[in-house]
């Protein structure tokens, strides 16, 4: 996530100037990528770093539900979700980060492969997982990568103002009825070295 948003930084700061790229960082744990944001020296990519969990252990931390976080609609440049895709409410993380993201805005996410062994069409770019984001959601699949034997990582890009299905009408389908059309992804599956 580090790296992907380095990059997006080094790119937002040649076409915008000083404007900083706007991060939320959903299921942060310890808030990882806040701190290194923070400890960065280089002026020339400069990011603000939003960091939401459950449970807040710093002050880098913001403790909330990740279906209603405390940002403005349309104001950051990327959602990350690395290994945060909890719950069986998780449709309403990505929601949420769908509102909180800005026309075009990013959404990266990084799973445990295992947790797609029970979707239809598993960790592919083809997987009812991706369906759901792009038809619901309203974004577009811009990268895959499931060449790690471990983690899959997806890219996708939000399209322009427009709102998906999830969320037009003001929210108008319950939560319940959301969380219960999508596929359930399983259990992380460690194994003992």
């Amino acid at each position: 996530a580090i790296k992907f948003i380095q990059n997006r930084a080094r790119q937002q700061h040649k076409k915008q100037g000083g404007e900083p790229l706007r991060v939320a960082d959903f299921g942060c744990g310890d808030a990882e990528v806040s701190l290194h944001f923070s400890k960065s020296s280089s002026s020339a990519a400069v990011v603000e770093c939003h960091s939401f969990d459950l449970v807040s252990k710093n002050p880098r931390v913001v403790a909330c539900n990740m279906a209603k976080v405390p940002l403005e609609s349309g104001c950051c440049d990327i959602a990350i979700f690395c290994l945060a895709l909890m719950g069986n409410d998780y449709p309403l993380f990505l929601r949420e980060a769908e509102r909180c993201l800005k026309a075009n805005g990013t959404l990266w996410i990084a799973e445990v492969r295992s947790r797609y062994s029970k979707v239809k069409g598993g960790d592919t770019r083809n997987s009812d997982f991706v369906k759901r984001i792009c038809s619901d959601l309203n974004f577009k699949l811009l990268k895959h990568d499931n060449s790690n034997k471990m983690f899959v990582t997806y890219v996708f890009e939000k399209h322009g103002q427009g709102k998906g299905k999830a969320n037009e009408a003001g929210k108008s389908s319950s939560p319940q009825d959301l969380v219960a059309s999508w596929p359930k992804l399983s259990s992380c599956v460690y194994k003992k070295r």
